[in-house]
């Protein structure tokens, strides 16, 4: 490869990324790279803690889950 081409590989399991996680990974991945190649900051959309999934799965019907 010329000296001003890079390639960028990733590796994961999928036990760490799923096809959502993946996507959400390589649209900030760009948005980082696309404001540091203009020397601004990147601007992230904020994202739900994981805590509010938690609250959300502790309220739901493990009963009616298991039956389905």
């Amino acid at each position: 490869m010329a000296p001003a081409v890079w390639q960028l590989v990733i590796s994961f399991h999928h036990v760490l990324l799923d096809g959502w996680s993946v996507r959400s990974l390589f649209r900030e991945a760009a948005r980082c790279y696309e404001a540091y190649c203009q020397a601004h900051e990147p601007s992230l959309e904020p994202v739900r803690p994981f805590e509010d999934y938690i609250a959300w799965l502790s309220m739901q019907d493990f009963g009616k889950a298991e039956a389905f």
